[in-house]
């Protein structure tokens, strides 16, 4: 397995959770304010993961000498910039989240489209700027632990959603 192989895999961890999201939000008002306040909940770790997860892979760049690699280093930059700015939207929208329903799940479907605007960018512009400078054998033992991280992350995810299920109904 490659390292991109596994980012994409991580992606596809997050595509789920994205149409989770959008699925919650047309159902009934009662239905989708708490399914979607669970999967924001969920969300907000996830996206840290992200964030560690990508800054493994791309933490000791394989060329920082080429352009293409110091560009996609920047890129990824002001992409997880914007993930913080995301998450601190999904803050704010937890904490309103018993406000209007219109306003709710409009602000979740602005987020989920930037999401996964999100996603696009690293697959079409940053990854593969990576992938050509990468070194083979780097690259494997690399993609064994991106992955082995992302394997763990769909794990903690599941316990993150029943706990979140939990407090949401106040059990915790």
């Amino acid at each position: 397995m490659s390292v991109i192989a596994a980012l994409a895999h991580e992606h596809r961890v997050f595509l789920r959770m994205i149409d989770r999201i959008e699925r919650t939000l047309s159902r009934t008002e009662a239905e989708g304010r708490a399914y979607a306040r669970v999967d924001l909940l969920v969300f907000l770790t996830a996206l840290e993961r992200h964030e560690e997860i990508e800054a493994e892979a791309f933490a000791d760049p394989p060329d920082s000498s080429d352009e293409g690699t110091s560009q996609a280093a920047a890129e990824s930059s002001r992409e997880h910039a914007e993930i913080d700015v995301l998450r601190d939207e999904i803050r704010g929208m937890l904490e309103e989240s018993s406000g209007s329903w219109e306003h709710f799940s409009s602000r979740a479907r602005e987020l989920t489209a930037r999401l996964r605007r999100h996603f696009e960018i690293e697959e079409q512009n940053i990854w593969p700027r990576y992938a050509h400078a990468a070194g083979r054998s780097r690259a494997r033992a690399l993609a064994r632990r991106v992955d082995e991280r992302v394997k763990r992350l769909e794990r903690e995810l599941e316990l993150e959603r029943e706990d979140a299920v939990d407090y949401l109904d106040g059990r915790r």
